[in-house]
């Protein structure tokens, strides 16, 4: 496809050493989404994502897809650790694991983030993202409801902090770790700054394969 033309050109230019991108589907009956929408957490979804996957290992060394932070899910959301290491193990590829993400999704599908990342085969966790975000507004909702929002304009929540200290974590031998902040939360340089102090804590260079 021209997508995958574009990223080989790419490659060729600047020669990564690794690609990861987001999970999720964005394009069904001529209707475009914004962002990533869920995917079901099925042995056949799990195979049309490695498929895809492998297209980019024609491309790339090594290659990652990114933990969602979603807002609803299709099935029982205690079941997504084990999709995502289905997919990662099929493919089979590394993980980006996004650590506000997946607090996003614990506070909006209702599980405990401790116990996803507990059921998360960390060994293949390539890359992590610290972020922040903020909360919708209750009017976008009929019922009112909050949802937490991905949106990496606000301070990184104190859970998250938290998950950066937990030894399975600080442990994981990744090859790199990004902070994520907008330009709409100031002072940008300072929390910025603030986001990479402890994302150094919890990264090591891993030893080629």
């Amino acid at each position: 496809t021209l997508w995958l033309d574009r990223l080989a050109d790419m490659q060729s230019e600047f020669s990564f050493e690794w690609m990861s991108e987001h999970l999720g589907w964005s394009v069904a009956g001529g209707w475009h989404a914004l962002l990533p929408l869920p995917l079901p957490f099925t042995k056949e979804a799990a195979g049309v994502v490695a498929t895809r996957l492998r297209q980019l290992q024609a491309i790339f060394p090594e290659v990652a897809f990114e933990t969602s932070a979603n807002y609803a899910s299709f099935g029982d959301a205690d079941a997504e650790a084990a999709f995502v290491n289905a997919i990662a193990e099929t493919t089979p590829c590394g993980i980006l694991l996004d650590l506000h993400n997946v607090y996003a999704e614990s506070v909006n599908l209702g599980f405990d983030a401790r116990v996803f990342l507990e059921q998360l085969d960390l060994d293949r966790v390539l890359e992590i993202h610290l972020s922040g975000g903020s909360e919708s507004e209750a009017s976008w909702m009929p019922s009112g409801r909050v949802f937490r929002l991905d949106s990496h304009d606000g301070p990184v929540p104190e859970p998250v902090w938290r998950i950066t200290t937990w030894s399975p974590i600080t442990s994981a031998s990744v090859t790199g770790a990004f902070g994520e902040c907008t330009a709409s939360w100031a002072p940008v340089p300072a929390s910025c700054s603030a986001i990479a102090s402890p994302v150094s804590l919890v990264t090591s260079r891993r030893s080629p394969s």
